[in-house]
């Protein structure tokens, strides 16, 4: 992982070496703060870059179901934020929800949202791609 004054940027080429780096640093330089009435960890404006290649994180030791996986990254990139739609797939995911209803402020702002901008952003500058969605 590289620092530079504005962002921490964990630059690597597969989604599960980029997923344990993060861990890694969530545990060791994460700031602890309250959410949900309990302790948790944090870590401001981190860029994880990885490889489509090797997008998929796919570690046995998280064990997720493969149809959880594929549901929730429809899920994100329709932009849909209900609990109903994705707890289908996984009942825990409704206690994460502060009202039941919907995640608010899960993975940002929806894709689909974002689509004018970055479609904009491509069209004056095709080396942007690199910040353009944050989340994803």
């Amino acid at each position: 992982m590289s620092k530079d004054p504005e962002r921490a940027i964990i630059d690597t080429c597969a989604a599960n070496e980029a997923w344990v780096l993060l861990l890694s640093s969530v545990i060791y330089d994460g700031r602890a703060v309250t959410s949900r009435k309990m302790m948790t960890k944090e870590l401001i404006n981190t860029c994880i870059k990885v490889h489509m290649s090797y997008p998929e994180l796919n570690l046995p030791e998280r064990k997720i179901n493969n149809k959880f996986r594929a549901a929730e990254a429809a899920w994100i990139l329709s932009g849909d934020n209900k609990v109903d739609t994705i707890s289908k797939y996984c009942e825990k995911y409704a206690q994460y929800s502060d009202d039941g209803i919907f995640m608010n402020g899960a993975y940002g702002p929806p894709v689909v949202d974002q689509l004018p901008y970055i479609i904009k952003a491509l069209l004056k500058d095709r080396l942007i791609y690199l910040y353009l969605i944050p989340q994803i």
